[in-house]
C-alpha cells in the first residue's frame, strides 16, 4: 500500500478549514477528505448515522451519508469500518473503502484514517454535518429519503431560485413488492426498498432528489437533461434480498408518470398532483411509463368534481341500485343477485369505472357500498317475504373500507334493522398483494365468518395471491373472473385452469361461481369442470329492482323454466 507518513498540522489545519468554511459542511466534505484519501487511494467513505429510539419517538432512526467519492469507483469488496458515538448518542458507523486495484491498509495508516473521521464527526456534529438526521418530519423512517415535507422543501427552494422549470417531476411505484413481501417476508422486503434507497441515493446529483412517501410510492425531480438516464434507473434496477446466508438477485421496475415543468408553475401541488395524474393514466392502461397531457389534467378535474359533488348526489338520491341476477344453470332458476350500483345525474348514467376509482382514492366508498348494502337488504326482504327464501344478495365492498375499525358492526347492524337471516346476505372483496390490507381483510372475514355472514373473493385467479387466499381467508365463495371464458375459442390450457380451481375449491368447501357468462358454450364448458352457478347477460343484464322482481315473480309462478 501506500507509503505511512505522520499526522501533518498544517494538513489537519486545511481540512478543518475546508470543514468550518461553510455553515453545512456535508456539501464540502468531498473536497475537504480529497488529500487524505488520495494520499491512501480510497475510493469511497460514508458514514451511517442512527439515531436512538428516545430522539425520535417510537422509531429508531439510521441515515447514511457519503463523505468522499472517487469517481474511479471503489472495492465493495474490501471494507475498513469504524464506530463512533456522538454527544447526542447517536452511533455513527464509518466505512472506509479502497479504489479499484488497490489493497487494504496498514494499522498506523488506519489509525491515521481515524483520526480524521474522528474529528469531522465531532466537527460535524458540532456544526451541524448531521442535522438532516434530526429532521425527521422531513424524512422518510424506513428509507431516510426525504417524505412529503422534505420533498416540499426542495420544490420550495427552486422555485426561490428559479430553476424548478429546469427540471421534470415523477411520481412513480415499485412494481411487484407484494410478491417480493410474500416471497421473503415482509421484514426482507422493508430491507429491499432499503436497498433500493440506497440506490437512488448514488443516482442522484445534489441538485436533484428522489423522496419516499411510504410503500412503494416515491417521487423524484430531476434535470431535464437526465430524462432518459433516468428512465433506464426505473426500467430496471438490479438489489438483492437475503435469504440465510443466500444472495438473491432482485430486479426493481417501476410505473411512472412525468411532468415537464413550464416556466410559469409555482403551485407546489401540482409538481406532485401532475405527475400523480399520469401514473394513475399508465396503471390504468397497464404501460409502464406516461407523460402528463391535458387531457389527463381533464380527465382528474372530472375526478374532483365527482368527489366535490358524491355527498349531495347521495342525499339527492343520484345513487341508484341495480340487480344482476346469479342462475344455477342445472335449473335455470336465480339463486341469488348481486347489488350493483350507478350514478344518475342531470339524466346521464354515470358508470362505476369512472366514479368508484375517483371516489376510493378519497376514501369515499364505505358510505355509498354501506348505503348499496341498505337498499340491497330492503328490497332481499321484500322478495324473501314474497316467497323467495333461498335468495341470496351479494354486496361488495372495497378494501379501503377495512380502514374502519367499524365496518363489521355497520354492516351488522343493517342486516338486523330489516331481520333477514344473515345467510342470505354475501359480501365480496377483490383480493390484494398488499401485505397491510391482507391482515385487515383476514380480520374482517373471520368476523363476518364469526356472525354467520358469507364472504366472497370477487375476481379469484386475476391478482397475485389467489391460491394463497383460499388457504389464509375464511371464505365462503370465490367468483372467477370472466377473462378466463371470454376468449374466442375456449381451450385446453382454459380447461385445465378452471378445472383446478373448482377442484380445490371443492376440496376446501367452498362455492364457486363463474361471472361474465354470454353463451351457451361457456355454460356446457363450465358444467361439464363442475361449476353450475353463473351470472352474466346470457341470463339478465344489471336490472332496476322492480324488474328483478318481476322476473322472480314469474319464476315463483311456474313462468321460467330451466
Amino acid at each position: 500500500m501506500c507509503e505511512s507518513y505522520k499526522l501533518d498540522g498544517t494538513e489537519m489545519n486545511e481540512f478543518l478549514k475546508k470543514l468550518l468554511e461553510e455553515e453545512k459542511p456535508a456539501s464540502i466534505s468531498q473536497e475537504a477528505f480529497a488529500p487524505m484519501a488520495g494520499r491512501y487511494h480510497i475510493g469511497r467513505i460514508e458514514v451511517t448515522v442512527k439515531a436512538p429510539s428516545s430522539v425520535f419517538s417510537r422509531e429508531e432512526m439510521e441515515q447514511r451519508v457519503v463523505l468522499f467519492r472517487n469517481p474511479e469507483g471503489y472495492r465493495e469488496d474490501l471494507c475498513w469500518s469504524r464506530d463512533f458515538v456522538t454527544g447526542e448518542n447517536e452511533e455513527v458507523l464509518a466505512l472506509v473503502y479502497p479504489l479499484p486495484g488497490t489493497a487494504g491498509w496498514s494499522d498506523s495508516e488506519k489509525e491515521t484514517i481515524e483520526t480524521y473521521l474522528s474529528i469531522a464527526i465531532l466537527h460535524g456534529e458540532k456544526y451541524r454535518l448531521f442535522d438532516q438526521i434530526r429532521l425527521t418530519a422531513l424524512t422518510n423512517y424506513l428509507t431516510g429519503l426525504p417524505n412529503a415535507g422534505g420533498y416540499l422543501e426542495v420544490i420550495k427552494s427552486l422555485v426561490k431560485s428559479g430553476k424548478l422549470d429546469e427540471y421534470d417531476s415523477y411520481y412513480y411505484n415499485l412494481k411487484s413488492m407484494g410478491l417480493f413481501n410474500m416471497r421473503f417476508g415482509g421484514e426482507e422486503g422493508d430491507r429491499i426498498i432499503q436497498r433500493y434507497a440506497a440506490l437512488c441515493r448514488e443516482f442522484i446529483r445534489p441538485d436533484e432528489c428522489i423522496a419516499h412517501f411510504g410503500g412503494d410510492n416515491f417521487v423524484a425531480l430531476i434535470r431535464r437533461e437526465r430524462a432518459e438516464e433516468f428512465r433506464c434507473f426505473l426500467n430496471e434496477t438490479e438489489t438483492y434480498a437475503l435469504r440465510g446466508e443466500e444472495k438473491i438477485p432482485v430486479r426493481l421496475k417501476c410505473t411512472a408518470g412525468r411532468m415537464r415543468i413550464e416556466k410559469k408553475e409555482s403551485a407546489f401541488w401540482k409538481i406532485i398532483a401532475g405527475p400523480a395524474t399520469a401514473l394513475a393514466y399508465a396503471k390504468k392502461r397497464g404501460i409502464d411509463f406516461a407523460d402528463l397531457t391535458d387531457e389527463m389534467l381533464q380527465q382528474a378535474n372530472r375526478q374532483k368534481e365527482m368527489q366535490h359533488n358524491f355527498s349531495s348526489a347521495l342525499r339527492n338520491g343520484e345513487f341508484v341500485s341495480f340487480y344482476q341476477p346469479k342462475v344455477d344453470t342445472e335449473t335455470g332458476r336465480i339463486v341469488g343477485a348481486e347489488a350493483l350500483v350507478r350514478w344518475i345525474r342531470d339524466g346521464v348514467v354515470i358508470q362505476p369505472d369512472q366514479f368508484i376509482p375517483a371516489l376510493e382514492k378519497a376514501g369515499m366508498t364505505e358510505q355509498l357500498d354501506l348505503f348499496i348494502l341498505e337498499e340491497a337488504c330492503k328490497n332481499l326482504r321484500k322478495w324473501i317475504s314474497n316467497g323467495n327464501e333461498d335468495m341470496v344478495m351479494s354486496v361488495n365492498f372495497s378494501r379501503r373500507d377495512l380502514e374502519d375499525p367499524q365496518l363489521s358492526e355497520k354492516i351488522i347492524h343493517i342486516i338486523e334493522k330489516y331481520h333477514l337471516n344473515r345467510k342470505n346476505i354475501l359480501v365480496e372483496m377483490t383480493e390484494t398483494t398488499s401485505e397491510q390490507e391482507k391482515n385487515l381483510m383476514m380480520r374482517f372475514m373471520d368476523t363476518m365468518s364469526e356472525h354467520d355472514i358469507m364472504t366472497s373473493i370477487d375476481d379469484f385467479g386475476t391478482g397475485y395471491s389467489s391460491l394463497s387466499a383460499l388457504r389464509d381467508y375464511t371464505v365462503n365463495e370465490i367468483k372467477i373472473d370472466k377473462s378466463f371464458i371470454s376468449h374466442d375459442e375456449l381451450q385446453d390450457k382454459d380447461r385445465a385452469i378452471i378445472g383446478s380451481i373448482i377442484k380445490m375449491a371443492e376440496l376446501l368447501h367452498v362455492d364457486v361461481i363463474t361471472e361474465g357468462v354470454e353463451n351457451m358454450e361457456q355454460v356446457q364448458f363450465l358444467q361439464d369442470l363442475g361449476c353450475t352457478k353463473v351470472q352474466g347477460y346470457l341470463y339478465g343484464k344489471p336490472l332496476p329492482p322492480e324488474q328483478l322482481e318481476g322476473m322472480l315473480d314469474r319464476q315463483a309462478a311456474g313462468m321460467i323454466h330451466s
